[in-house]
């Protein structure tokens, strides 16, 4: 069910009519296995960057979100110090990315008692989109070091010019 079915039934459990089983098989040996969390994403190809999921979820968990869209062909997980890690997800059906975007980001998943709730964060990149947002990133955090490097050097010359004053400021005798 979606996060709206969800609410509009009070958030009760699915009934036994409305819950399905999904079984990750192993592929046939005449056929490549699909690419695990060992494999990395080739650098032009499009994929979805997927966040939020808990990291008690396992592979097939994951992959068992997007049977509805034609399931996953290649998953690849990546560390992120937010959500602990994230996955680089190819669809066998890339045309359906935009109708995951649309259906799954910002959306509740799992039904809290087999599978453990979560909000998915969803979007389309490539690892060209990647690099050039890491580096956006990167200058980003160098143009605020440097901002503070600044103030704290403005701080320091305005320290010593205190001190410098306060030395040079003639002793006034005392009357004994």
């Amino acid at each position: 069910r979606t996060a709206k079915q969800k609410r509009e039934a009070g958030n009760q459990p699915p009934a036994e009519d409305e819950k399905f089983w999904a079984q990750i098989v192993p592929p046939a040996s005449a056929q490549p296995a699909p690419a695990t969390s060992q494999e990395p994403v080739a650098s032009q190809e499009t994929y979805l960057l997927v966040e939020g999921f808990p990291t008690s979820w396992s592979e097939a968990q994951l992959r068992a979100t997007f049977l509805a869209f034609g399931g996953v062909e290649r998953l690849t997980y990546v560390p992120d110090s937010r959500y602990g890690r994230i996955a680089k997800i190819i669809l066998k059906d890339s045309a359906k990315m935009e109708q995951v975007v649309k259906e799954l980001h910002g959306s509740k998943v799992g039904d809290g008692d087999v599978v453990e709730e979560c909000v998915l964060n969803c979007k389309i990149t490539s690892a060209a989109v990647q690099k050039k947002e890491e580096e956006a990133r990167k200058k980003r955090e160098e143009k605020e070091a440097r901002k503070l490097y600044r103030a704290d050097v403005r701080k320091r010359r305005e320290e010593a010019r205190k001190e410098k004053e306060r030395l040079d400021k003639p002793k006034e005798p005392q009357e004994p």
